[in-house]
């Protein structure tokens, strides 16, 4: 992974030295899929993948620029011996991970949230992905904190160590083939997160936590 920082130009290099946080790591990302950053530590390629398009990239673009840096996605399809499930996978800061899985309570997409430990995570195996009737993509597993590939990049230890304290968060539309549930849900969740919304509802949250002992 070291050897592609030889073709990253140095201004490049100087965006991801200095972040401070998961937001601005999630700001370098959709700036690679709106195509203004040749590089990420997520993908190999200096453009998204061909099924990141349109709406997809648009609604990615918004979620990361929210703080959910995302590092794997595909859209529902159903066609020719491949079935696929809408998901979205990647970290976030524990605030923002409670608070898609509270928006999801009132949706359709199903949110997997978790606390990631210093050993490997149990493996769920949920498929998202099937193809000539074989499972080929699975969600519910990710790796280690100090394992996460975005440490690959050139980040300076405040941004470092906010990856490494971020959740897990993977959420997918349990119908196979649909592509109109999933993307709309982000766009909002990520409205949410910017207008205050999240804060709010966080906020009492917490309230509830402090006047109430149990």
């Amino acid at each position: 992974m070291d050897d592609e920082w030889d073709e990253v130009p140095a201004a490049e290099h100087q965006d991801w030295a200095t972040t401070t946080s998961v937001v601005d790591v999630g700001q370098l990302v959709a700036q690679w899929l709106e195509g203004t950053r040749r590089w990420i530590p997520t993908y190999i390629g200096s453009t998204p993948h061909p099924e990141t398009r349109g709406h997809i990239r648009d609604a990615l673009a918004r979620v990361n620029r929210a703080g959910w840096v995302t590092d794997s996605s595909q859209p529902g399809l159903r066609h020719s011996g491949l079935r696929q499930r809408a998901y979205v996978s990647g970290i976030a800061a524990p605030a923002l991970t409670r608070y898609a899985e509270h928006l999801s309570s009132d949706s359709d997409v199903v949110v997997l949230r978790a606390v990631r430990l210093p050993e490997l995570s149990p493996e769920i195996n949920l498929v998202v992905t099937v193809r000539d009737g074989q499972p080929a993509t699975w969600l519910g597993n990710w790796a280690p904190p100090d394992r996460d590939v975005l440490l690959y990049a050139p980040l300076p230890p405040a941004a470092a160590s906010a990856v490494r304290s971020a959740e897990a968060l993977q959420v997918f539309d349990p119908v196979w083939g649909r592509d109109d549930v999933l993307w709309p849900w982000l766009h909002r969740l990520a409205a949410d997160l910017s207008d205050g919304t999240a804060d709010r509802w966080w906020a009492g949250q917490r309230s509830e936590i402090d006047i109430d002992p149990q």
